[in-house]
């Protein structure tokens, strides 16, 4: 009677304390989105008036010792000009005032991570991201080839094509005078 008593008595207690702990609450249905998720449409930084027709593409533009990859009449998304032997960098999205991040460009069988800070350009709303690298140092090819992929903190990954009018920019400013 003892066996039977002491195996009633703990089956009670488990029951007991079954009956005391605090529901978990509601299960979430699906386990692959946080609970209570919202989704925000975030729009891509555009010059003040602009309007990006539907299926617009970007695309590289060429001006006097710079390249430009972006939407017409948009701040670009990535640029690379020649300042005297150095490939000036930017990456066309807000940056907090004061901010540092490394800039990550993999392309052309190179993988670079360009230190930028936030720098005020003339005419432009809000700062964003530069850094500079010699044209001479062997990293700059990141830029001379088919493609490439940039990813910066805060201002997310982008995926950019190669061409003659980056390729050229890099090869003269990287030619001796």
């Amino acid at each position: 009677m003892g066996k039977v008593r002491s195996s009633l008595s703990a089956a009670l207690t488990l029951c007991a304390l079954a009956g005391c702990s605090q529901a978990a609450g509601p299960v979430p249905q699906r386990t692959d989105e946080p609970v209570d998720a919202v989704r925000v449409a975030i729009p891509a930084p555009a010059s003040p008036g602009a309007v990006r027709p539907p299926g617009a593409k970007p695309a590289w533009t060429a001006s006097p010792a710079a390249a430009a990859f972006g939407y017409a009449g948009e701040l670009p998304l990535l640029s690379v000009a020649c300042r005297s032997g150095q490939i000036l960098v930017t990456r066309g999205a807000p940056a907090d005032r004061g901010a540092q991040a490394l800039f990550a460009l993999i392309g052309n069988g190179q993988v670079v991570r360009l230190p930028v800070d936030a720098v005020r350009v003339p005419g432009q709303p809000y700062p964003v991201w530069q850094g500079t690298l010699a044209a001479a140092d062997p990293s700059a090819a990141v830029f001379a080839g088919a493609a490439i992929e940039a990813t910066l903190p805060g201002a997310g990954r982008i995926e950019v094509p190669g061409g003659p009018i980056p390729r050229a920019v890099i090869a003269d400013c990287a030619a001796p005078r």
